[in-house]
């Protein structure tokens, strides 16, 4: 099977990663609880991480750095810590369901949706007309899973400071992607999920709390810290940190982060981006293609989204899978506002992306099977 469904969670993993999870397994302790010589070594690996991943978002502030099962409950925690009911939050099309189910749950947060007038890039001077005194908090996902178009963070930052408010990055397909900075940024929180481009184990994920940002609680427990005491340790990363850790699924994470560190996520992406121009390039020739890609590699990650005239995507994802031993991504990608703006809300879209493995060969053999479906 050719696996072309990085975006959803990377297929091949490096030996390092698989080895970490591995040893973790075969020395199984509870950090924080057990007083034993393995239990302090592990933890100063766990620590390890923490500074792996500081190091990938160039910050010092270990502590800030959260450890969480996935960019789901990351964004959770962000969320419902930071918002109140009828705060008033700014958001983009780009969003994926992570956000839009917490926004229009019966939360009780007022929400306003930026702009994105020609289906690429949401149109961030609006965002001073849309500020209220309630105003709490920009989200914004700096990758689209669905285009793989990348958003200006650093100007959408600018924005959010001269406005005053607080911004929440998701950054699940920016990092391991894009060289990130957020070194100057404050009243911050940045999520993501370890299985994707960093190559860690799935059950992993990630949150950046800036030191000026204070949470409330969203969930309390065992800590193995203020163990005397009945109230949640208002401290990170212990606040959020409830329960045994998955030491193996971070222990993996952490060799995942250090491999895209020493070949950068730069040279990683390259050649992701080489992959989709080439398939660009061939299927834009094709009769009854539409591509969701203005051929502008430099602002987009290694993410391909096309259809088949009017096919349904999920159709052609299982022709693919099931006649060329294709895996892609068909439907709506947990995306539906993203979808309304490209023009897929019925059709969903075709979704490749490549990993740091993907050969050439492979992206033919998917531009042979394309051109077979539409010929059909």
């Amino acid at each position: 099977m050719i696996y072309l469904d990085n975006a959803a969670t990377t297929n091949q993993k490096p030996f390092r990663v698989k080895q970490a999870v591995l040893d973790a397994l075969d020395h199984p302790v509870n950090i924080g609880r057990n007083s034993g010589k393995e239990a302090f070594f592990y933890a100063d690996k766990i620590l390890s991480v923490r500074e792996a991943i500081g190091n990938l978002l160039n910050v010092s502030n270990y502590e800030s750095i959260v450890f969480t099962n996935n960019a789901s409950q990351a964004l959770n925690f962000a969320v419902k810590g930071f918002c109140r009911p009828k705060d008033h939050i700014i958001t983009t099309p780009f969003e994926h369901n992570s956000v839009l189910r917490q926004l229009f749950a019966s939360n009780g947060y007022r929400v306003s949706i930026l702009p994105c007038p020609d289906g690429k890039t949401v149109d961030f001077s609006h965002m001073k007309d849309l500020v209220q005194p309630k105003t709490r908090l920009l989200i914004v996902n700096v990758v689209s899973n669905v285009t793989g178009r990348m958003q200006p963070y650093r100007s959408i930052y600018q924005f959010a400071e001269e406005a005053g408010i607080a911004v929440l990055f998701d950054l699940s397909q920016a990092v391991g992607n894009l060289e990130i900075d957020l070194s100057d940024f404050h009243h911050c929180m940045a999520a993501f999920s370890g299985h994707k481009s960093l190559l860690g184990p799935q059950g992993t994920g990630v949150l950046y709390v800036s030191e000026d940002i204070r949470l409330n609680n969203v969930w309390e427990g065992g800590t193995g810290s203020l163990s005397n005491q009945l109230l949640q340790p208002d401290f990170l990363p212990d606040q959020l940190e409830v329960g045994t850790l998955n030491t193996p699924g971070i222990l993996g994470l952490g060799e995942g982060v250090r491999y895209v560190l020493q070949q950068s996520p730069s040279q990683l992406l390259q050649h992701k981006r080489e992959l989709c121009r080439l398939a660009y390039d061939n299927l834009k020739e094709m009769e009854n293609i539409i591509l969701y890609h203005d051929g502008d590699f430099q602002k987009h990650v290694g993410i391909l989204s096309f259809n088949i005239g009017t096919l349904y995507s999920e159709q052609v994802a299982s022709l693919l899978s099931e006649e060329y031993q294709i895996s892609t991504r068909g439907g709506f990608h947990c995306a539906p506002l993203m979808h309304r703006v490209i023009g897929t809300k019925s059709q969903g879209a075709v979704r490749i992306s490549p990993g740091y493995q993907t050969t050439k060969n492979e992206i033919f053999r998917l531009i042979d099977a394309v051109y077979h479906i539409t010929k059909k």
